[in-house]
């Protein structure tokens, strides 16, 4: 079990964070502090507000998306959706008690769905390892299947290492021609950058510049 004193479960430290970098779509640490890099791909598509908002970024560990989720992501897209006046994004940083209020104080038929999101993310918290990341997986896969439902993208994905983001590119654009075109980048060179990723800092910066710039703006 991890410590409740881990800082990324701490929401003054992610108020601290905000202040200093994009949390969004970078490297959250520098590269030679990406021992076990977890991508994270956050995207919000909603045609009726014209509002696309998706971003890649890499993070140190398990724990640090989880945090990242708790107290940037689910703040955010639950007071876009409770708060329909609004066309752009806002980061409210809350604590956890402070987002369940915003949520049950709202009239949202949403309310309820989005309160089990809270507590399962929340309860993910008891667990490490390889536990942690397959209970991350299946609340991204329940929380992006139940917003597909209700006809907004609300989108959230991670991925353990860069080969694992290339296959998942490689699957949405099967066509090795179009990916190319659309992309910049055939499957054998963007195999190798993600092989140069494991090792050079270039390389991380590279990557991620890369699925901020030509990728986020066509998935």
């Amino acid at each position: 079990m991890r410590s409740p004193a881990c800082k990324y479960q701490q929401p003054d430290f992610w108020e601290w964070t905000l202040g200093k970098q994009d949390v969004w779509n970078d490297l959250f640490v520098p590269p030679e502090q990406l021992r076990q890099p977890v991508f994270v791909n956050a995207c919000v598509a909603d045609e009726q507000r014209v509002l696309l908002d998706n971003n890649w970024a890499c993070y140190p560990n398990t724990e640090s998306i989880l945090g990242f989720v708790q107290y940037i992501f689910l703040p955010t897209v639950f007071y876009y959706v409770l708060h329909p006046e609004n066309d752009r994004l806002m980061v409210p940083i809350q604590s956890t008690t402070e987002l369940l209020e915003m949520v049950y104080s709202s009239e949202s038929p949403h309310r309820l769905a989005m309160s089990g999101f809270v507590f399962e993310l929340s309860s993910i918290w008891q667990r490490s390892g390889e536990q942690q990341e397959l209970a991350l997986r299946h609340f991204c896969s329940r929380f992006n299947h139940y917003w597909q439902q209700k006809g907004l993208q609300l989108s959230l994905n991670i991925f353990c290492c860069a080969q694992e983001v290339a296959l998942y590119l490689k699957e949405l654009i099967w066509c090795e021609e179009l990916f190319l075109e659309e992309f910049g980048y055939s499957y054998a060179q963007l195999d190798e950058l993600c092989r140069r990723f494991e090792t050079e800092p270039f390389a991380k910066h590279l990557l991620l510049n890369w699925l901020n710039t030509r990728v986020s703006s066509l998935t």
